[in-house]
């Protein structure tokens, strides 16, 4: 047995705002997302190599050669030690 009058087309003209609000916020979220796909693209950055790296271990500053910051022993290159920092000589302060 059916459903004796089912009146579709009364239910889709009743249904119709619903259905355009549904539309709308599934337009209005894909919008949201390509601007924050283009932003996150936009703002992104070359990763960049910096000129000087420091050793984690020892502290020191481990400076790129040609052909990479070890030498063929697998030692990074010695650096010249830091020049020591003198201290200010006595006085008032004014």
């Amino acid at each position: 047995m059916s459903a004796p009058d089912t009146a579709l087309k009364k239910q889709k003209k009743d249904r119709r705002p619903a259905i355009w609000g549904m539309r709308s916020v599934v337009i209005f979220a894909a919008v949201l997302l390509l601007l924050l796909v283009g932003w996150v693209v936009l703002r992104g950055n070359e990763p960049v190599t910096p000129d000087q790296r420091i050793d984690a271990s020892t502290g020191q500053v481990i400076e790129e050669n040609g052909s990479g910051a070890q030498d063929a022993a697998g030692t990074p290159p010695a650096s010249p030690a830091p020049e020591a920092e003198t201290a200010p000589q006595g006085g008032t302060g004014q």
